[in-house]
């Protein structure tokens, strides 16, 4: 057996720093993605677009990254950085307000580096994703401990690829299809999954077999990914052995028509939580005003004018729980 001591070399003369930076063939790289966004909880939707912008530092590295114009967006303002290394430094989230994004849309992204040089790059929507229906199930309260879950795809449904997760609960229980392998997806043909069953052939089913009665609160998701990377995600709230004060659907029988020049007089009951309740109510309008007897909100009046009247009801009970602003809306005929 031969073995051999390391011999040291000794080295005189200047040395150069080196920056290990990767080049991205080019001074940087800018990798742009539209996010639609539907949170579905207590009875209520919030939906929101983002836009996702990286700056991948090429032969230059990027010290700031900044919006400077594009629609429906706040303009100027800065990304964040990232924890990512100086190959990927800047990254983040931009919320896109007012109309609904369109296809060719443009955003102008300048790029600052760190010799003090900058310059400005375009990232322009090659697609929109389109929004999940309503109604998925379940949401909000329940009791059911192997729910059978149900979503609505967005239009155009074959036109992009979907992943599922289900979360939550103490001690805590997932649920993901495809499992969480890089690249897996199902497509539109599925959008009902019975518990403990994966559709797509994979294996994958809910840990523990059902939920625990007393778990709390859970999430589930479903990603809607098209060819351009953009997505649509629809985040579901369930809570499950609580008991959470909690308000009716805003429905057509929650509260009756009313008629012009009649008298009205229509009911909200809460239900779950623990006494006494208070209500705060905005939005009333052409004769109606509100009271409350307990756990039971009454909206009345006479209407002098057909419509419609939409209104918003939040409630919290003693314990601090709350529920809402929900909507509510009723009709006027003459």
């Amino acid at each position: 057996m031969f073995s051999r001591e390391p011999t040291m070399v000794a080295v005189s003369g200047s040395t150069t720093p080196f920056n290990f930076i990767m080049d991205g063939g080019g001074t940087s790289d800018l990798i742009g993605q539209l996010s639609n966004s539907q949170l579905v909880e207590d009875y209520s939707t919030k939906q929101y677009y983002d836009l996702l912008a990286l700056a991948l530092s090429g032969s230059k590295q990027v010290s700031a990254m900044e919006l400077t114009s594009g629609p429906n967006a706040v303009a100027p303002q800065d990304f964040t950085t990232c924890d990512w290394g100086p190959t990927l430094p800047f990254c983040g989230y931009i919320n896109l307000v007012g109309n609904t994004p369109k296809v060719g849309d443009a955003y102008d992204i300048k790029l600052t580096y760190s010799d003090g040089t900058s310059e400005t790059k375009t990232y322009t929507l090659a697609s929109v994703p389109g929004s999940f229906g309503a109604d998925p199930s379940p949401s909000g309260i329940g009791a059911n401990l192997t729910p059978t879950i149900s979503w609505t795809d967005p239009p155009n449904a074959g036109d992009y690829n979907y992943t599922f997760s289900f979360s939550g609960g103490s001690p805590s229980e997932t649920w993901d299809i495809p499992a969480q392998d890089y690249g897996l997806s199902f497509s539109s043909s599925i959008d009902s999954l019975t518990w403990g069953t994966d559709p797509t052939g994979g294996g994958n089913v809910p840990s523990p077999a059902s939920l625990s009665a007393t778990g709390g609160s859970y999430n589930w998701e479903v990603m809607a990914k098209d060819s351009n990377g953009n997505f649509s995600n629809l985040d579901v709230g369930y809570y499950l052995g609580w008991n959470h004060v909690m308000l009716p659907a805003p429905n057509a029988a929650t509260l009756g028509a009313a008629t012009v020049g009649q008298v009205y007089s229509g009911t909200i009951t809460v239900s779950n939580g623990t006494a006494p309740y208070d209500f705060v109510v905005t939005g009333l309008s052409d004769g109606l005003t509100y009271s409350s007897n307990g756990g039971t909100l009454t909206i009345a009046g006479t209407p002098i004018a057909a419509g419609a009247i939409t209104f918003n009801v939040f409630v919290i009970d003693s314990t601090t729980y709350s529920w809402g602003p929900v909507p509510y809306t009723i009709t006027v005929n003459n």
